[in-house]
């Protein structure tokens, strides 16, 4: 998915069509994580509190290239999507977008395309979301997604191919 370009529909206050996914380079690590920090950190510091060095422990473990996308509107970059794809299913481990890009249709256009890629390799799409996010549970069940199962701080949800 590099440099791929996807139709969005007219962004309220952007006026942009398109959004571009990027495949992220090592450069591209400190942008990650404190693009996390920013439209994360309140679910991580609800969820377990928040460590600086325990964070950039586990980004320094997670970080990577092969999986993260640098989502581009209008040539800015708003924000990233993490999607590993395995045998049988195609798992999106993280979307995160700026706060002023939220709310805009750039999270549900990303699962929507993510989600006809899994329709068409016959592979169900799945995802984790904290029990505390309440935001994004309400995005990912309007979207058609399924509780499997959770945990004591995130539940597993799905839709099948």
């Amino acid at each position: 998915m590099n440099n791929i370009s996807f139709s969005l529909k007219p962004l309220q206050g952007f006026g942009a069509t398109t959004y571009i996914l990027n495949t992220a380079t090592n450069a591209d690590f400190d942008f990650v994580y404190n693009l996390k920090k920013v439209a994360y950190r309140e679910y991580i510091e609800q969820t377990w509190g928040w460590d600086e060095d325990l964070q950039m422990k586990f980004h320094t473990e997670n970080f990577s290239t092969e999986n993260t996308k640098i989502i581009l509107v209008d040539d800015v970059a708003v924000g990233t999507v993490d999607v590993k794809e395995e045998e049988k299913r195609i798992f999106l481990s993280g979307l995160y977008l700026f706060p002023e890009y939220q709310n805009k249709g750039i999270g549900t256009a990303i699962i929507k395309d993510i989600e006809k890629k899994a329709k068409e390799a016959g592979k169900r799409l799945e995802l984790e979301v904290l029990h505390v996010n309440k935001r994004a549970q309400k995005l990912y069940k309007r979207l058609g997604f399924t509780l499997i199962k959770g945990d004591d701080t995130k539940y597993l949800m799905y839709k099948e191919a």
